[in-house]
């Protein structure tokens, strides 16, 4: 039963080498690339909104505010880094 079961698991589990049909995969990875483009160029003008903003808040004394939204846009940038890394490996 286990020799069975080992057969058909074999049978059932891809070897890793599989391909997208034609020139799919060569195509989604471009469109990928651009996309994670637009997104890094959207992530640099908010870093750039946060750093005004934190320059305006010591301007009026206080000394952390914005530090939030700097927390947030690395978050995102680590985001969208892994997001496209993810779906190029399967594609």
């Amino acid at each position: 039963m286990f020799i069975l079961l080992f057969i058909v698991v074999l049978g059932v589990v891809p070897d890793g080498a599989s391909r997208a049909p034609g020139d799919l995969g060569l195509k989604l990875g471009e469109i990928i690339g651009y996309v994670k483009f637009l997104a890094y160029g959207m992530l640099v003008l908010a870093l750039i909104g946060v750093a005004v903003e934190i320059a305006f808040a010591r301007s009026q004394g206080s000394a952390f505010a914005g530090s939030g939204g700097l927390l947030r846009v690395l978050v995102a940038v680590a985001v969208v880094s892994g997001a496209a890394s993810i779906i190029e490996l399967l594609v």
